[in-house]
């Protein structure tokens, strides 16, 4: 049994906020928890108060399916403090105030849903859009404001496309 810390954040008040991957059948989780089921090798995410000595929310992501992690950069924090987490199976919104997991859709022909699920990194630039480097399809640009996504695919052409794939951070 393993759990594995990949990403990491903190709010206002300090307290911290962990993202991951578990191996453990009993991996706690709090009361009210979106997931409280594990299936094998589940996402979760976690806050503790700033001094560290004290969990204050715990959660499974993924419930019945697989939800991994790569070591890459799973977690932002956006100027509004919703945490945004990527997993092989999704890209998340989690609200810190209610608890609660957004789970954006997967549908690849429209373009306000994410092309690809297997989310590598995160990142928010100045203007508040959220870059996700994904698995195979190059960069998803998304704007939280109008829930549209741009594709920046890979191309074999280094002056119109992505020279690779699969960007990592």
């Amino acid at each position: 049994d393993a759990d594995i810390a990949y990403g990491v954040s903190y709010d206002e008040g300090g307290n911290v906020y962990l993202v991951g991957q578990t191996g453990s059948n009993d991996f706690p989780t709090t009361a009210g928890a979106y997931d409280t089921s594990w299936s094998s090798g589940d996402a979760f995410v976690a806050k503790f108060n700033a001094a560290g000595d004290t969990l204050l929310f715990s959660a499974i992501i993924g419930g019945s399916a697989n939800e991994q992690l790569y070591d890459f950069n799973p977690l932002a924090k956006d100027a509004s403090g919703a945490l945004w987490i990527g997993t092989d199976a999704g890209f998340y919104r989690f609200d810190r105030e209610t608890g609660r997991f957004e789970r954006l859709p997967h549908n690849p022909p429209d373009p306000s849903e994410v092309y690809r699920e297997t989310i590598y990194a995160i990142c928010e630039d100045q203007a508040g859009i959220l870059w996700l480097g994904t698995h195979g399809r190059g960069l998803s640009e998304y704007d939280p404001a109008t829930g549209a996504f741009t594709y920046h695919q890979h191309g074999w052409n280094p002056d119109t496309g992505l020279p690779n794939p699969h960007p990592l951070g």
